[in-house]
């Protein structure tokens, strides 16, 4: 068997320091190997995907990994800016929240996400999120 799966370039906006955490050990678990950029807000996440302030050499991520419930600017926000933006409105974003029944009534609001992920992701989701938003 090889060795991990590059996966690129992943935004995770997330506020929580045990989520990131968990979130990268699951990606490790799964078997792939990615550069993380995390950002602790919403407002840090669209600096980034603008890339504006300390972000302006930021890398175009492969792929987001969005927590519902940032501060400043919420995890509803940062995605619709992002696809009411022409140069971001194709990136691929992975939604992810704390509990099914939440998980259900974001699903079924505008804008859309590509995926809905209950936290932490479990490697089998991460290695499926991989196949599907990045290349080898």
């Amino acid at each position: 068997m090889g060795g991990p799966k590059r996966v690129g370039e992943i935004l995770l906006a997330e506020d929580n320091p045990g989520d990131v955490r968990l979130a990268r050990e699951m990606f490790e678990t799964a078997g792939l190997e990615g550069t993380y950029h995390v950002v602790g807000d919403g407002v840090e996440a669209l600096e980034f995907l603008h890339r504006r302030g300390a972000y302006e050499d930021a890398p175009r991520p492969d792929f987001v990994l969005l927590d519902w419930h940032l501060p400043k600017t919420d995890g509803a926000a940062v995605l619709a800016e992002i696809r009411s933006d022409a140069e971001l409105r194709d990136l691929p974003v992975v939604v992810l929240t704390g509990t099914q029944p939440e998980l259900e009534k974001i699903r079924s609001e505008p804008p859309r996400a590509e995926a809905y992920v209950l936290k932490p992701p479990e490697p089998e989701q991460c290695r499926r999120l991989a196949e599907r938003f990045c290349s080898d």
